[in-house]
């Protein structure tokens, strides 16, 4: 019926109308810090990180915590990608983001030796 409001639920947030079945975007979340998944001190590798989904992984990684490997093909591409998301880190005003890059193609044998060799054998 129109204008009838469904019960709350146990994980609702009442000030900001955010219900706890909804989907909220990254950048609110962080607004109302909704969302901490606790990955302070892990490290996540992110194949294909340069650009798209992989970029927008690495990056919402970074920002909750985690210490990030960022993945290219090209040394350029890697370094471009980590100072993408290191601007974003600005302009969001999150803590400060560790990363790491890894110029690497790991559809190959050599792109692969090359990240173990990097983790230490």
């Amino acid at each position: 019926m129109k204008g009838d409001r469904l019960p709350s639920l146990p994980g609702d947030d009442i000030a900001t109308g955010i219900r706890s079945n909804d989907w909220v975007p990254v950048a609110l979340s962080r607004a109302f810090k909704i969302m901490d998944l606790q990955l302070t001190g892990k490290v996540a590798l992110v194949s294909g990180s340069t650009a798209g989904i992989g970029l927008a992984i690495a990056t919402t990684l970074a920002q909750e915590g985690a210490t990030v490997i960022v993945n290219g093909r090209t040394e350029a591409r890697v370094n471009a990608a980590i100072d993408q998301i290191k601007q974003k880190q600005i302009e969001q005003k999150t803590p400060d983001v560790k990363l790491q890059g890894l110029a690497a193609d790991l559809g190959t044998s050599d792109g692969a030796n090359t990240l173990f060799q990097g983790a230490g054998g």
